[in-house]
């Protein structure tokens, strides 16, 4: 069976007579039994059935696998049929020596496959052990993988034999039933590396980890997890924001390779400075750029980002914090230039998502909006007070429902207000889009909308972003626009006030902030749906 749901049913009744009903999801669980009795009787699962009136089976063995079907002959094409399901499923032989599962490779050790593994790092021990790994096939993880972007950081490693040198990670792992278990990830010989891109309080995730012989993978015989990678892992990590233990900005000298850095975005570059146009080299291609301006606890730099990877740029925010990855840092003249480009296999996401929101270990730290003001970064327990258009001033009388709305050109991404002047034959123009027809003609419809956010103690104007508002409004651009009319358009953006959200704002820069309030809205979401994701990641 392959994505389990079990259901727990209680002998309690409440005053309507129904009985109280408790689900439990495995995500992706998978489970592998042998049918012993088969119930006949049409009961609701009660747990008074009566055996005597099942099917037994034929089989007097116990155990998940019996020894027929071990020692069957590859004669019977059934047994033949769940050997191969086993294996191709699972990866896992019977050994009818040990009764027990193991590895197709490695028939004389029991080793267990888990999907995945998502754990909160509590120490990293640095220390470089000599113990030896004869017990463990050879390492190599062959792909690493941040949280939002599916790309190769590293290439394939070379499998090296009972390799000698290790270092250790200590964290915490919590199972479906909420148990807490501690977890030992042991990297061996050049994985040694993938230390240098976590930190203590960041959270790392394994599919396909290899765990040892001690624990099933299910949790059911220690609380301690031994586990290794493999050269199938994949590897996902959730950088905490402001680490140290970090690669900064003063560290990239010119024999850095695949950089991991993460960093603030102070301002994002104007197409329509002359040095900021789209060049055209001497074979004629066309390359769009976007700079953007990062700092750290350490410094600040420049970073180009490249055709397909400019476009996403334009999307950047001040404030928000992003990672790099597969950044090529060149120098001249000893200035230092980072380039980021798909041919390089680069790329980059945002932590200021959802996503990251809800992994991110300073979600315990929640604060109030006034400890907020000197903070880049920060997660608040608020409610909506109010809501009014960006554009709106406080002596304007009436408000419309469609000035909560902005046009969006898909080059630029940049919100294009429309006045009546403005516009012409449907083509909005804009001053970085030029004369290109193409890129006038692509836009689309955003929420433009600031919210009054009151926490018990403090109340702003907070701005936010376009997600963000989605996430408020419970609703779509293209809905809103589609309802009947002015008054159901104004009752679903006045459905958020009253209600609590968990949000992560950032505090706007004075010197490059454009909006007239003092902090954005990131992401946010509503308070009753939040609590138990938190406490599923605690």
């Amino acid at each position: 069976m392959i994505d389990v749901q079990t259901t727990i049913r209680r002998d309690v009744k409440l005053e309507f007579n129904e009985t109280v009903k408790k689900k439990i999801i495995l995500p992706t669980a998978k489970i592998v039994f042998v049918v012993s009795a088969i119930n006949d009787t049409n009961s609701n699962l009660s747990v008074s059935s009566d055996l005597s009136k099942s099917r037994k089976s034929s089989s007097n063995n116990s155990g998940i696998i019996n020894d027929s079907f071990s020692e069957a002959s590859n004669k019977n094409p059934l047994i033949e049929h769940d050997r191969n399901f086993l294996l191709n499923t699972f990866g896992v032989l019977w050994n009818i020596e040990i009764k027990r599962f193991v590895l197709s490779e490695r028939n004389n050790k029991l080793l267990h496959y888990v999907n995945q593994y998502w754990f909160y790092i509590v120490k990293i021990d640095l220390t470089c052990s000599n113990a030896s790994s004869d017990d463990w096939a050879a390492s190599g993880v062959n792909t690493f993988l941040s949280v939002r972007q599916p790309t190769s950081i590293f290439p394939t490693e070379t499998k090296v034999s009972n390799l000698k040198k290790s270092k250790r990670i200590y964290g915490q792992v919590v199972n479906e039933f909420c148990e807490v278990f501690e977890v030992v990830l042991t990297l061996w010989g050049s994985d040694m590396k993938y230390i240098d891109l976590i930190a203590e309080g960041g959270y790392l995730g394994i599919w396909r980890a290899k765990v040892a012989d001690d624990v099933s993978g299910s949790y059911e015989k220690k609380k301690i997890l031994h586990i290794e990678l493999n050269p199938d892992s994949i590897i996902f990590f959730q950088p905490p924001v402001g680490s140290s233990s970090r690669l900064m900005i003063r560290d990239l000298k010119p024999h850095v390779f695949n950089p991991i850095i993460v960093g603030t975005v102070i301002a994002v570059s104007d197409s329509r400075l002359p040095n900021m146009r789209p060049i055209i080299l001497e074979d004629g291609s066309f390359h769009s750029r976007k700079v953007v301006k990062l700092k750290d606890e350490s410094g600040v730099c420049f970073v180009t980002f490249w055709d397909e990877l400019a476009i996403e740029a334009s999307k950047l925010l001040p404030g928000q914090v992003i990672v790099l990855v597969g950044t090529r840092i060149t120098f001249s003249n000893e200035k230092q230039f980072l380039n980021l480009s798909k041919k390089d296999n680069a790329s980059f996401y945002v932590v200021n998502t959802i996503p990251g929101f809800l992994s991110s270990p300073d979600i315990h730290k929640v604060s109030y909006i006034q400890e907020s003001y000197d903070k880049n970064l920060s997660y608040v327990y608020a409610f909506i007070r109010d809501i009014r258009p960006q554009r709106t001033n406080e002596m304007t009388s009436v408000i419309k429902a469609l000035d909560f709305l902005c046009l969006v050109h898909n080059t630029c991404q940049v919100a294009v207000f429309v006045d009546n002047e403005d516009e012409l034959n449907g083509v909005h123009f804009c001053e970085i889009c030029g004369n290109n027809l193409s890129a006038l003609n692509e836009f689309f419809k955003e929420f433009v909308i600031e919210f009054f956010v009151d926490d018990g103690s403090t109340c702003e104007w907070m701005s936010c972003s376009f997600e963000a508002a989605k996430s408020i409004l419970g609703i779509t651009p293209e809905i809103f626009i589609g309802l009947q009319n002015e008054s159901q358009m104004l009752k679903a953006l006045a459905l958020p006030i009253g209600k609590e959200f968990a949000m992560c704002i950032s505090s706007l820069d004075s010197e490059y902030n454009t909006s007239r309030c003092k902090f954005r809205i990131d992401c946010a979401l509503l308070n009753r749906n939040t609590r138990a994701r938190i406490n599923n990641i605690i």
